[in-house]
């Protein structure tokens, strides 16, 4: 799902329950602002899914403010 908007996800930490992820964009992709408010829950329950045992995660790359002024922008 996410390469297909030109994104990448890393893994930078797990830790004492805490998973840490960065969202990346590739060349000159960026990220849109309406992806922006539905991508961290789809990265949380996958990371759910895939370890039930976690009990934060942390995503950086992902700017929820410029998403909603972008979106104020447009209308």
């Amino acid at each position: 799902h996410l390469g297909v908007h030109g994104l990448r996800l890393d893994v930078v930490e797990i830790a004492s329950g805490t998973v840490r992820l960065r969202v990346h964009g590739r060349g000159a992709a960026t990220i849109k602002a309406p992806l922006l408010w539905t991508l961290p829950g789809e990265i949380e329950d996958a990371v759910v899914e895939a370890a039930p045992d976690v009990e934060k995660i942390l995503i950086d790359g992902l700017d929820l403010e410029e998403a909603a002024a972008a979106i104020r922008a447009a209308e």
